[in-house]
């Protein structure tokens, strides 16, 4: 879920994303600390519905 949260979150409906969004916020926390290496994949957006990131 963090993966299409994070990177594909036009594959998720508003519902869906803000259910796992307020469901598990320290797990994705966790793997945003974690500084994966996701390339060629870039993250698009926030994690926060409605709020761009930085």
């Amino acid at each position: 879920m963090y993966f299409a949260v994070r990177y594909r979150p036009e594959s998720l409906t508003t519902e869906d994303r803000w259910r796992v969004l307020t469901s598990i916020p320290n797990r994705l926390a966790y793997f945003d600390e974690q500084d994966f290496d996701m390339s060629p994949y870039e993250a698009t957006g926030s994690l926060v519905p409605g709020r761009e990131p930085g």
